[in-house]
């Protein structure tokens, strides 16, 4: 069976202008029609219909299928334009009951306007729609309704409400729906995913073997753009994945979940030296939304074990290791059984057999416990109990292999259920089906998130292809295909600068009102908004290079906290702006400290940048502010030389959100990036704040340079959803600008800097006169210059430069900053912000004198209460939503009389507003407004005479939506999550969108693991007992706080040390050159290996195996049955969970070995009592604490400790051993493939902030 196109789509242009499109339906039968008016919709009866046919004048357009609704697209502020969306091309899929499902292959964006350039606002949403990824059903019964692709089969027999989060076109619904028009009968609703539907004989009984995959819209998005999860805790790539038998009346169904990890990283796209994966913010901010995506996890699924496919190799190790700590901090992950597979490490080709040993061990138990759905027609027979969430790095090919392998492993449980049918026949010819559209299935959903189909590992031509074409995908397309994904989920409804205060002020669900509704809330921010007082530190230093790294760190006379914790006190020129002569009040809440020429400026580092400067300084910054309050890293991004930490007060860390970074290289025209500039945004509480730290252009007479190094760093840095440097509330730059003086002697200038005499340096600054005639930094505040220029140095001198050039001293280090005033409309009552502090500090290591700034601003908290207050005036002001108005005249007038008509429009019109829309209704006249303030307007004209030549004809006017705000709430909170329980069928008692909610509020306190980098490098065993001897040490009560469950417990198996190659951290331990850290200690011994489970054959070389320590029994007959976690022993790694790399290449002389006997001892004593006990021992929790000190050390040149600063830990780091010898190539991240990195998509290798 097909569909014929019964849409059918005709336009004309109105005498006044107006553009009006026809939209009717089955046109050879008698059925209604609606008509699309100045942005309006009216919906005609079956009489009306027919005489706008005959005489209406309309041409026709098009034929199609289905109409997915109508886009709203905002281009500025007040300029919207509309676009109906119709199916004109689509294939069927398959039936599934009296419903058939049909792909959409093509569509047609009409717009509303007809204007000749409105087809490229959309055609990436076009395109979007047109792709092979959406489908829709249509019912061949007259008067039933579709099938519910957005309901599993469990879901679908407790509600029969559409699940939102796979509602794609739910927002283009919400047009029809403000006129009331009934979307039930003129929409269809779009699913994004994959359907596979095939038909199967089972004991003579036609079957159908269906694979629906629903892709969330809750965090859509495209590879590289898009990963991780979000301050919600959606993640990336979440798609529900349902094997469902349709039998007669009998169902037979099975669901697996898929997503992205649940923490907040990124991975850019190929780029020389950068595809690595990147930690976006900060380890003990990401807990939130690690708890939050468990939470929704419980709400949904109600039982849940994760099976994370990850590598142990060093690619994915750092994101690895932070999953695991993360899910040990989570306050509910007791609740998730946490399984860790290396997929990579075992099931290459020849090792396939370890996913069946892995199901007879683990998830045979789980798929037992939580079975399967089974029903007959309306009767269930069987619920579903939980639900198996299996990841990797993409959730693509080593997902599918997996849950492929899950589910037709489930095939024979199902079949079971089948009555009368020959079991051993009916499961084979399931499999032989279901075995093609699982490879079918992979391919849509990869399709989607790569623009290419799934690899295989099979066919190393094919598949390399395939990797080819995904980094051409990642790299030319993603970017308009993102964008359009975002404007067909979230609209684009308002202009830029109005969304995103918005998007501050308001939750998530109010962005689905109406642009008149939104921009009256903002506009009146100021009345249901507190200001309070917001401390910002901004630091910037050119360090040369890094070099005198030493000297910078440990010099006693002037140590880093003089800049950045003791400025005031320090500081040896200039004075405080305000409070000269008291202390800082209050704590520093926001430290933004920037860098440039962190590194060397070389070729190599330009090309590749080092980040090991960069993870050295991450380390000391943070003790070193953390002295007297205790700071967590927000974010960090580094280009080449140029580096920014951004850091927030613990105690503030629950309001931060929306965190976003981005580059710009402007080095030899924007080539490379020796100049250039980086950029940290994130809002917090209702205020949002952007920080950008900046190298300009070197050279004395390259003003017009530097000037255009400016324009282009701001017009260049994008954040998510169109943000750019200048949509936010306060903007600070900070950096090496290389702003000279102009006009005066060398002598002169030195003069003066000596004396003092700085204003009449000022005179002559670059900056400031460029500054002064517009040329840049328009609008931004600098504080009042009260000391020397910061430029030129001899090295750990007060020389200015010396030497063969001798350059003039300059001010090349500034600070500025900038506040947005966002409507005009009262914040003249507001304060721009203080500069507190703003003043050079003597630190002599480098060539520049670091800068420090204190600002104190006013940011914005929302008071919900009285919010809610001005959202119900705001409601009552803007009026219905159709803005439509029924008027009669009293008396029996005739209202076609030409006369009687003209005088009740030149009525209305004149005092209410204009009129874009009338209809006659019988003896009423049906007219629409322009808006609904005009509709409210016409209201109060009820009861007035229809002239005064007719005082007895009054006007009954009335509404035609009465409660309009009842109307518009509850077309608010239908945009909030609606998805109900698998297994009880519960509706959502926790809205996390809602800012409201305790539940939420309480789950945004979470704090995380405090993960040092040098911690995350350990494997699994030295984890454990570092943890270990860590907990002891913390009886004493050195510890940090964090969120952990001593009561949880966790079976461990070692599959790592049992299938893949020895550690390489499993060597001797050496003293490391650099004086930062402690000497590595010496890890645990290797656990028995389990003879289960075979192991892949890999060459290790002699010298990187430990002592052989003899295996101890352990007692397996319990520990099965309360074994929750098998966790692989990863391999050790150069990087941290913020892509940097090791602190220093480590020495390997005899003579610097160094043996912790003691800390040996523990471990072995930890490992034997795992082994001896008859049940798992508990779950250590993460390492939030230093371990014990080590017996001090006195090397050569090992500098004294500062006094002055106390350290917030200290965590030793393996020692690597030499790399084991080439292997042949193995499966490959997700390209399951033997090919070579160079050729192909590139491995990520390291991890970056």
């Amino acid at each position: 069976m097909g569909i014929l196109k019964t849409l059918t789509v005709s336009h004309k242009r109105e005498t006044n202008g107006n553009y009006c499109i026809l939209l009717q339906k089955n046109p050879s039968v008698r059925q209604p029609c609606i008509v699309f008016e100045a942005g309006t919709v009216v919906g005609l009866s079956p009489k009306e219909t027919e005489q706008v046919r005959t005489n209406g004048g309309y041409v026709k357009i098009l034929d199609g299928y289905a109409c997915l609704g109508m886009l709203q697209y905002a281009y500025e502020c007040s300029r919207e334009v509309l676009f109906l969306v119709i199916v004109t091309s689509c294939v069927s899929v398959g039936k599934i009951g009296n419903s058939e499902i049909f792909c959409i292959t093509d569509v047609a964006m009409l717009s509303m306007r007809n204007g000749p350039d409105d087809q490229q606002l959309v055609l990436g949403v076009k395109k979007l729609l047109s792709s092979g990824s959406f489908y829709f059903s249509h019912s061949s019964m007259p008067n039933s309704s579709p099938f519910d692709l957005t309901l599993a089969s469990q879901r679908a027999q407790m509600t029969n409400e559409t699940d939102n989060r796979f509602f794609w076109n739910r927002l283009l619904h919400r047009h029809f729906e403000r006129f009331n028009i009934d979307t039930s009968f003129w929409l269809v609703k779009a699913l994004c995913g994959g359907v596979n539907i095939a038909t199967v004989y089972i004991g003579g009984l036609q079957a159908k073997a269906c694979l629906i995959s629903r892709l969330s819209c809750e965090r859509a998005g495209t590879r590289f753009n898009i990963r991780g999860a979000n301050d919600l805790g959606h993640v990336a790539n979440f798609v529900e994945t349902e094997q469902v038998i349709f039998l007669n009346r009998t169902i037979l169904s099975y669901l697996t979940i898929r997503g992205s990890i649940p923490l907040f990283w990124e991975q850019p796209g190929v780029q020389v030296g950068s595809h690595r994966i990147k930690m976006s913010r900060g380890s003990e901010i990401s807990q939130a939304a690690y708890d939050k995506h468990m939470f929704l996890l419980k709400e949904r699924f109600d039982n849940v074990v994760l099976i994370n496919l990850l590598s142990s190799r060093e690619s994915e190790l750092p994101l690895n290791q932070l999953f695991n700590s993360h899910h040990k901090a989570s306050r509910i992950g007791s609740e998730f059984p946490f399984i860790n597979f290396d997929y990579h490490a075992l099931c290459s080709r020849a090792h396939k057999e370890n996913l069946e040993k892995l199901f007879q061990t683990e998830l045979d138990r789980y798929c037992d416990q939580f079975g399967y759905f089974h029903a007959d027609g309306e009767q269930t027979l069987q619920q579903q109990q939980g639900v198996l969430r299996v990841n990797c790095l993409d959730c693509l090919d080593r997902t599918n292999s997996m849950q492929t392998f899950l589910g037709l492993k489930m095939l024979s449980k199902m079949v079971k259920s089948i009555d009368r049918v020959d079991f051993g026949k009916a499961l084979a010819r399931l499999v032989d089906v279901y075995s093609g559209l699982w490879v079918q299935n992979g391919d849509q959903i990869s399709r989607i998130y790569t623009g290419t189909g799934a690899l295989e590992g099979k066919n190393l031509l094919k598949d390399g292809t395939l990797s080819v074409a995904r980094t051409i995908q990642n790299n030319l397309l993603d970017g308009s295909k993102q964008s359009a994904i975002d404007i067909l989920i979230l609209g684009r409804t308002l202009g830029r600068d109005y969304s995103y205060r918005a998007a501050s002020l308001l939750p998530h669900y109010f962005m689905y009102a109406s642009p008149s509704i939104l921009v009256s809330m903002c506009d009146r921010y100021l009345d249901y908004c507190t200001q309070e007082k917001l401390k910002v530190t901004v630091a910037t230093w050119n360090v040369n290079g890094g070099k005198h790294f030493d000297n910078i760190m440990y010099n006693r006379a002037r140590p880093v906290s003089d800049w950045l914790v003791d400025y005031r006190s320090s500081a040896e020129y200039g004075m405080e702006l305000v409070n000269q002569n008291g202390p800082s009040e209050g704590p520093i809440d926001v430290y933004a400290i920037g860098f440039q020429e962190i590194v060397d400026l070389n070729a190599s580092n330009i090309v590749a940048s080092s980040t090991q400067n960069q993870r050295d300084w991450l380390i000391e910054i943070q003790n070193t502010i953390s002295r007297d309050q205790q700071y967590l890293l927000v974010t960090s991004v580094q280009l080449v030389g140029v580096c920014l930490f951004v850091f927030i007060r613990a105690e503030l860390a629950p309001h931060i959100k929306d965190v976003c970074n981005d580059q710009v290289k402007t080095g030899l025209g924007g080539a490379t990036g020796n100049k250039g500039g980086v950029a940290v945004r994130f809002r917090y509480k209702a205020t949002s704040l952007c920080f950008v730290c900046a190298h300009f252009a070197a050279g004395q007479h390259q003003v017009k340079e530097r000037n255009d190094d400016y324009t282009e760093i701001t017009r260049r840095i994008q954040f998510p959803m169109g943000r750019s440097i200048n949509s936010h509330d306060y903007v600070f730059w900070c950096g090496d600008f290389n702003y000279r003086l102009d006009k005066i002697s060398n002598e002169d200038a030195r003069r003066a800097a000596t004396t003092g005499q700085f204003d009449l340096l000022q005179e002559h600054d670059q900056l400031k006169l460029s500054q002064a005639s517009g040329q840049t930094f328009k609008d931004y505040i600098e504080g009042p210059i009260r000391f020397p220029p910061t430029y030129k140095y001899d090295m750990n001198t007060n020389d200015y430069d010396t030497g063969e050039k001798c350059r003039m001293p300059a001010y090349t280090d500034r600070v500025l900053f900038k506040k947005l005033i966002a409507t005009h409309n009262g914040e003249d009552i507001t304060d721009p912000g203080q500069i507190k502090f703003y003043n050079r500090v003597e630190l002599m290591s480098s060539d520049h004198r670091p800068v420090v700034a204190e600002f104190e601003i006013e940011v914005l908290e929302v008071d919900k209460v009285a919010r809610n207050g001005i959202f119900q005036a705001v409601l009552q002001e803007c009026g219905p939503p159709d803005a439509t108005v029924f008027v009669q005249v009293d008396g029996h007038m005739d209202l076609t009389d030409e006369q009687v008509f003209a005088s009740i429009l030149k009525l209305l019109a004149d005092e209410a507003g204009e009129i874009v829309l009338v209809r006659y209704v019988g003896n009423t006249l049906m007219i629409i407004f322009n808006d609904g303030k005009a509709a409210v307007k016409a209201l109060n004209l009820n009861g007035c005479p229809l002239s005064e030549f007719l005082p007895d004809n009054k006007l009954i006017i009335s509404l035609r939506t009465h409660n309009w705000n009842q109307t518009i709430q509850d077309e608010l909170t239908s945009n909030m999550d609606n998805t109900v329980n698998l297994v009880s069928g519960q509706s959502p008692k926790v809205h996390l969108e809602d800012d409201e909610d305790e539940a939420a509020q309480e789950l945004n306190l979470s704090i995380g693991p405090q993960v040092n980098p040098d911690t995350i490098c350990l494997s699994h065993d030295q984890f454990l007992a570092a943890t270990a001897d860590a907990n002891r040490s913390s009886a004493s009560g050195s510890s940090i706080s964090t969120h952990h469950h001593p009561q949880q417990h966790f079976g461990f198996r070692d599959l790592g040390s049992e299938m893949g190659p020895p550690s390489a951290s499993d060597s001797p331990p050496v003293i490391p050159k650099s004086p930062m850290q402690p000497p590595s200690r010496p890890p645990p011994p290797p656990p028995a290996v389990n003879r289960d489970i075979e192991q892949p054959q890999q060459e290790t070389p002699p010298s990187s195996k430990p002592p052989p320590i003899p295996a101890k029994s352990r007692h397996s007959s319990q520990s099965d049955k309360v074994a929750e976690e098998v966790v692989v022993n990863p391999n050790d790694c150069s990087t941290d969970p913020f892509g940097l790399p090791n602190i220093s290449q480590f020495g390997d002389d005899e003579s610097s070995r160094f043996t912790d006997t003691t800390f040996e001892q523990s471990s072995i004593n930890l490992i034997e009592l795992s082994h001896s006990i008859d049940f798992d021992a508990p779950m250590l929790p993460p390492p939030t604490m230093a371990p014990p000190e080590l017996p001090p050390l006195t090397p050569s040149k090992l500098p004294p400790s500062v006094p002055s600063q106390r350290p917030v830990g200290q965590i030793t780091r393996p020692t690597r051993a030499a790399p084991p010898p080439p292997v042949p190539s193995r499966i490959n991240n997700d390209n399951d493939l033997d090919i070579d990195n160079n050729t192909m998509e590139p491995e990520p290798e390291t991890a970056e902030i």
